[in-house]
């Protein structure tokens, strides 16, 4: 449930004081539940999908994280929440940054590194999955994976109205 906003809040540098990590072209792979849930039922009522392997993935309509900080920026600061100017760090000096961070005697700053470790994995690799054949089958279902922009502001408004009610 929360990877998705930790990373918001990576990209957006809202706690690293508007250090980002170097996004060039990466991106993230997000299909919304109602997508998934849709597409494993008709997997499952299917004869015809015995033994197939369906990759429920976005493929090439994965978002790119300077898309999805831009869309993310806009929507913080419309409802009033700071969003530091970003500074763009390289990967490698950025992560660099983080290993000196762990030194520091402070637990905040060091559960915060914790959590940011696995998106630098991801990004360190460009990854796009190929769901071609599942997208094709999907579709003569009747079931079409929606476009990021038809679904990522929901998500996004959901989140902050989580963190402005607390």
């Amino acid at each position: 449930f929360q990877v998705f906003y930790h990373l918001l809040e990576l990209v957006l540098g809202r706690r690293s004081r508007g250090f980002v990590p170097e996004l060039c072209a990466a991106r993230v792979d997000t299909v919304p539940v109602d997508y998934l849930a849709e597409a494993i039922y008709a997997i499952n009522s299917k004869a015809g999908a015995v033994g197939s392997i369906f990759h429920l993935c976005s493929g090439t309509r994965a978002i790119e994280l300077k898309s999805l900080a831009s869309t993310a920026r806009l929507l913080f600061e419309k409802r009033g929440l700071h969003v530091p100017k970003s500074r763009s760090v390289p990967l490698p000096i950025f992560r660099a940054a983080l290993s000196l961070c762990r030194l520091l005697p402070n637990d905040k700053v060091t559960r915060r590194v914790r959590s940011i470790e696995p998106f630098l994995q991801y990004l360190a690799s460009p990854q796009i999955f190929d769901n071609g054949l599942s997208s094709e089958y999907l579709t003569s279902q009747g079931i079409v994976l929606p476009l990021p922009e038809n679904y990522l502001r929901p998500v996004i408004d959901f989140y902050l109205d989580s963190i402005t009610r607390s």
